[in-house]
């Protein structure tokens, strides 16, 4: 998947997801997004970075890097996961 596009009636998107690949097959290392709504006060522009850490043999998420534009206005955030395990069911 290179690109996905979403028509609804109150905001149209576009995600164009990256990916890098591994031994194992492809492992999504971020995206990037646009969101348009009926105004120019609804758009979004978002740059998705994803750093992944090793748990358990698995990749999960170690930190979300969000940035781009709200109507306008800038933003950054960043989240961090940590104490991360996981089990079986």
């Amino acid at each position: 998947m290179s690109t996905l596009k979403t028509k609804a009636p109150e905001f149209d998107s576009t995600i164009k997801p990256q990916f890098k690949k591994l031994a194992q097959g492809l492992l999504m290392t971020g995206y990037q997004a646009t969101y348009t709504g009926k105004s120019p006060a609804d758009t979004t522009e978002l740059q998705v970075a994803i750093a992944y850490q090793a748990v358990d043999n698995l990749q999960l998420p170690q930190k979300l890097a969000l940035q781009g534009t709200y109507g306008g206005s800038p933003f950054h955030v960043e989240v961090a996961f940590s104490s991360c395990h996981a089990t079986r069911r």
